[in-house]
């Protein structure tokens, strides 16, 4: 099995704990090495350094794992298309709370959350977002979990999306 086929076999699989967690990373690294190696490279820093993967994670529980999975290079490049066309507008972001409470991005220099037409940095002290009034961001993560969620979880957000009345 290839590494990108072994990342894809385990990012399809949900995320249900710590356990998980650690084993997924574990074998995210392993398969990263392994890809450097078996590329010829000299330098696995350099392979680790460029892959380009994001991780989403997506908020609908509170006493329980969110299901997450990674975004494949495509998706991410995509993903980072879409997000350079959105436009920075002043004001606190929304805040989730129980229930769904949006889509974390994470990425190797940044942390966002997609949430109600805003896409932010992760944090509580920001004073700006980028405008997505279209919920383009949200209904594309929401695509790209499709393999990793359940059928109750994704019609609840597309639900919460406006997707479906």
């Amino acid at each position: 099995m290839s590494p990108l086929a072994f990342l894809r076999s385990e990012s399809a699989v949900r995320s249900t704990g710590t356990e998980k967690a650690v084993a997924v990373v574990g074998a995210t690294v392993l398969s990263m090495l392994m890809t450097g190696c078996l590329s010829g490279s000299t330098s696995t820093t350099t392979t680790i350094a460029k892959l380009p993967l994001a991780k989403i994670e997506l908020g609908l529980y509170s006493g329980r794992p969110d299901p997450s999975w990674l975004l494949s290079a495509r998706e991410t490049a995509s993903l980072d298309k879409m997000l350079a066309q959105l436009h920075q507008v002043p004001g606190t972001p929304i805040q989730g709370g129980l229930g769904y409470h949006g889509f974390t991005i994470i990425e190797r220099n940044r942390t966002l959350v997609a949430f109600r037409g805003e896409v932010a940095p992760l944090g509580d002290s920001q004073n700006y977002h980028l405008a997505d009034e279209r919920r383009t961001i949200e209904r594309f993560l929401l695509q790209s979990g499709l393999v990793n969620l359940s059928a109750s979880e994704f019609v609840f957000v597309e639900h919460e999306l406006g997707m479906i009345r």
